[in-house]
Formats: C-alpha cells, structure tokens, sequence
C-alpha cells in the first residue's frame, strides 16, 4: 500500500555519523532515494543498476548518480529479489501499517457494537428524539465502552513561547513542547528554567532558539541551576552587584 507522508526523524538524520560525513550534494540523493522508496515501495534493480530513471527523477545525469549510489549502496539492502530498500524505512512502513490496521480494526468494533445494541422494532427511518438519547447512552456506558482516549495537553505552550526571552523558532518549539513536556513537574520546570533565563539578562545572541531550548531539553539544566539548594539560599542566576569605584589615596605633605 502506497502512503502519501512517513515520519522524518530531523535529529536522528542531522546527528547521524554517516549522513554527516555526505558532501551535501550526496545527502540530498539520498534523501531524494529515500523517498523514492517509499513512495515506489522499493526501488527497482534496474533503477539503480542503469541510473537512467533516478537521474531523470532527481535531475542528475547517469554517471553522476552512479557515481554516487556507489557510496549511498551500503545504507540499502534487498528486501525481495530485485528490489531495495532502506531498513529503517521499511521498519516505519510497517509500523504505520499496523498502526492503520489497529484503527480500522476499533472502528470496526464500535460499529459492530452500536448495531448489536438497537433494540428490537426498532425503527432507523424515524427515530423519536428521547428513544436516540436513551440508545445512545446505553451502547457508549454499557455495551460500547470507548477506547482510552490519548492524553490531552493542557498546558499553555503559547504562554511559554511569549515568556521566553527571544521570540525565535515558535512553530518547531510548540511542536517540542508537544513531545518533550508530557507532565506538570516538566511544564513547571520549564516556566522555572525560561524564569531563570529572564534574570540572568543574558545577551539575546547567546540564548538559544525557542525550539533549541525546547528540544534538547536545556530547560532541565537550566532548572537545576535555579533551584535553591536544601536548607540554603536561591543561587546566584547570573546577576553581579556593581562594583563600587575605586577611591584614589592622595598623599598630602605636612
């Protein structure tokens, strides 16, 4: 089954040793390889044998690209006689495939469910307005119970984004925040750590991005430091007193 979308893990390809040694040029073939295989489920021998219909795909000549799938061969393997395919591409194809089956398999059970549970003589061309309720009520408390619902966020992402000192990379860190701050102590210690962040009156340029802060977790380092030691005071967030100038001694002859 073709898929339109697949996940796209940005740390996992950005940090990988191998995709980090590729001249640029290279990683972007093997982007352009990796979603050729999804959309094509594989890439045919011939493909990558000739290099005739990739190139013309991603707009390389031939030998260019033969050049290239040289080096980028060793991150693909022959998943059926004739065709290739990445591991881990085809570990999230499946993946998303049991995913879909799953959900098609809940449907299922609560159409079943809500049919079994109509009362006998009853009429679906002219249902009476209380009998509808009454139905529905008794299939979703007693014959229908509904799956466990995912967990709602409910913490005020916005809130953290206008409370942090330098308005970059708002979309990217929502969508962080979303995968990162999953309780109340985490969305506490990040609104602790952004506080922290406040005093310290660091210089913009040397403040991360919102979504950096977010993603790489820094708000639990940053919290930590905030955070008084037992029984001791607040620490210092950064701020020094003023020091007084200094006053000149004058040596006066008597």
């Amino acid at each position: 089954m073709k898929r339109p979308w697949r996940s796209h893990y940005t740390r996992d390809w950005r940090l990988d040793p191998f995709v980090r040694g590729l001249p640029l040029d290279e990683r972007m073939v093997y982007q352009e390889l990796l979603d050729i295989a999804w959309d094509e489920n594989g890439l045919r021998a011939e493909w990558v044998e000739t290099g005739e219909f990739v190139a013309k795909q991603i707009g390389l000549s031939p030998a260019r690209f033969l050049r290239i799938w040289h080096r980028l061969r060793e991150k693909f393997s022959e998943i059926r006689p004739g065709l290739w395919s990445n591991t881990r591409l085809e570990d999230e194809r499946e993946r998303a495939e049991k995913f879909s089956e799953s959900q098609s398999k809940k449907g299922k059970l609560r159409h079943s469910g809500s049919a079994a549970a109509q009362p006998n003589g009853y009429d679906s061309a002219q249902p009476s307005q209380s009998h509808t309720q009454s139905h529905t009520q008794h299939t979703t408390e007693e014959t229908d119970p509904p799956a466990p619902a995912e967990p709602e966020f409910k913490f005020d992402f916005d809130a953290l984004y206008e409370l942090y000192p330098r308005k970059r990379g708002k979309a990217q860190g929502l969508r962080a925040c979303k995968r990162q701050i999953r309780t109340q102590e985490e969305y506490d210690r990040c609104r602790e750590a952004i506080a922290a962040l406040i005093a310290e009156k660091r210089d913009p340029q040397y403040t991360p991005y919102f979504s950096t802060f977010i993603s790489q977790r820094r708000f639990e380092d940053s919290a930590e430091t905030a955070r008084p030691p037992e029984g001791g005071r607040q620490r210092n967030l950064g701020y020094t007193p003023p020091i007084p100038p200094h006053k000149e001694t004058r040596l006066v002859k008597l």
